[in-house]
């Protein structure tokens, strides 16, 4: 495992680079692509690639969209065009406030600290005395119990 860490992460980080252009967004992305190749080499195999990294960085890309957007309707700058877009956005907000709000501790603390207040996966492991990789496991409960709850919400 350590040598498949020496070969990819280098160049893992800097393909995350890339399209982030923030070095420890790059670092937590690639170190939570190693979390779920190492996750998935324990149940059968699997090797790593540029395409986990390119998805994860997209879902930031798209995280931090999505964030702008709420900001901008809150100040009055929406991009939204109709009252249905925007009473459409809002709900759908809401609903993801009150999925936030039904996560277990230490879960949702963690996401609010990584998302919400824009700490790294290191900044979060050292506030609550624990491992950067628990932290990726802990977001990747977190993100898995969200597309749950929403998915339900949405049917």
């Amino acid at each position: 495992m350590e040598a498949l860490f020496k070969r990819f992460y280098r160049p893992l980080y800097f393909y995350a680079l890339t399209f982030l252009r923030e070095e420890e967004q790059a670092k937590d992305i690639t170190g939570g692509v190693f979390q779920t190749v190492w996750e998935m080499l324990r149940e059968g195999g699997l090797n790593p690639d540029d395409r986990q990294t390119r998805h994860r960085c997209l879902d930031k890309l798209r995280h931090d969209k999505a964030i702008d957007r709420y900001t901008r309707l809150q100040m009055g700058t929406t991009p939204l065009s109709t009252e249905e877009e925007v009473i459409d956005f809002e709900q759908r907000i809401q609903q993801v406030k009150e999925a936030i709000e039904r996560l277990p501790e230490p879960e949702r603390s963690i996401l609010k600290c990584t998302y919400f207040k824009k700490m790294t996966y290191q900044e979060t492991a050292e506030l609550f005395h624990t491992s950067v990789n628990m932290i990726h496991k802990r977001m990747n409960k977190v993100f898995k119990m969200m597309r749950k709850m929403l998915k339900e919400g949405y049917t």
